[in-house]
C-alpha cells in the first residue's frame, strides 16, 4: 500500500518547481535572482525524483512507479504488472 503523504509531497514539490521557474522568468532582468530560482528548481526536482523512486514504487512488483494522486480520483494501474496502485486513506 502506498502512502498518500508521499504523493502529496511530490505534487507540492512539482508546483513549487513551476513557481520557481516562473519566478526565474519574471526576474530575468536581474543578475542573481534567476540563478537562485533555477538552482532551487533543480534541487526541488531531484528531491521529488528521489521521493518518487524510493516511495512511490508499485507495491506488487516494485518496478513500476505510481502516478501521484492528491485524493482518490480514479484508479491507476502499474505499467509493468497491471495491478492497481492502492493508496492509504
Amino acid at each position: 500500500m502506498l502512502k498518500r503523504i508521499y504523493a502529496r509531497v511530490s505534487l507540492v514539490l512539482f508546483v513549487l518547481i513551476l513557481v520557481s521557474i516562473l519566478l526565474c522568468w519574471i526576474f530575468s532582468s536581474h543578475y542573481t535572482l534567476p540563478v537562485i530560482f533555477a538552482c532551487l528548481a533543480v534541487l526541488l526536482f531531484f528531491i521529488a525524483l528521489v521521493i518518487r523512486i524510493l516511495k512511490l514504487k508499485c507495491p506488487s512488483c516494485g518496478k513500476g512507479y505510481a502516478t501521484p494522486q492528491w485524493s482518490k480520483s480514479g484508479t491507476w494501474y502499474c505499467p509493468r504488472c497491471g495491478k492497481p496502485f492502492v493508496y492509504d486513506k
